[in-house]
């Protein structure tokens, strides 16, 4: 395996590992707030950071040395390679489209919300 992807692999795997503690935590935090032996736990440092910790630190494992899920980001590292992006001219030009296209949308979508409004008053009155 080349070393350039294998060091794109890792650090993608550290990531996923710190955004699935900075999960558990969040999860552990709102399960605190629920339930009362939670909140019991929750006041315990080495649990309240610990177990995001370990968490991550086991999803980093799981996912670092998997032949299957290297072989998968491997092969999802070549296939973004082959990916033909846009020009930054090409960018721009698709992004003014788009800011028109939703502009002249909600327009159109405001101008029928004010006149509906106004039927509806005219008919209840």
């Amino acid at each position: 395996m080349d070393k350039q992807i294998s060091k794109i692999l890792t650090v993608s795997f550290a990531l996923a590992a710190g955004i699935s503690g900075v999960t558990m935590h969040l999860l552990l935090k709102a399960l605190g707030g629920a339930f009362g032996i939670m909140a019991l736990w929750m006041g315990n440092d080495l649990f309240r950071h610990g177990v995001p910790v370990a968490f991550g630190l086991l999803v980093f494992g799981l996912l670092q040395f998997n032949p299957r899920a290297l072989g998968w980001g491997y092969e999802v590292i070549i296939e973004l390679k082959r990916v033909v992006w846009p020009s930054q001219k090409d960018v721009k030009t698709m992004t003014i489209a788009v800011f028109i296209m939703v502009v002249t949308i909600s327009s159109i979508i405001a101008l029928f919300d004010m006149v509906s409004s106004y039927i509806l008053r005219f008919l209840v009155n």
